[in-house]
């Protein structure tokens, strides 16, 4: 599951690994995946699974995330 929150500017959280939105009952998850290439999941339950599905394992990707507000 997602690991303790960093950081939160406006309507995103940050996490280690992801930003995290949620909005009028939805939530949305913006992961790495892979180094040029973004994981997008939402759910109207305010959750989500953390499943990988049909995707192919990927290496560690190295992430810098920066939240400000302005």
């Amino acid at each position: 599951m997602v690991s303790a929150q960093d950081k939160t500017a406006g309507p995103f959280t940050q996490f280690a690994n992801r930003l995290q939105w949620e909005n009028e009952g939805e939530i949305y998850w913006i992961d790495a995946l892979g180094p040029d290439a973004l994981r997008f999941r939402s759910s109207k339950s305010l959750r989500i699974t953390d499943e990988d599905w049909n995707l192919l394992p990927q290496s560690f990707v190295q992430l810098e995330i920066s939240i400000s507000e302005n």
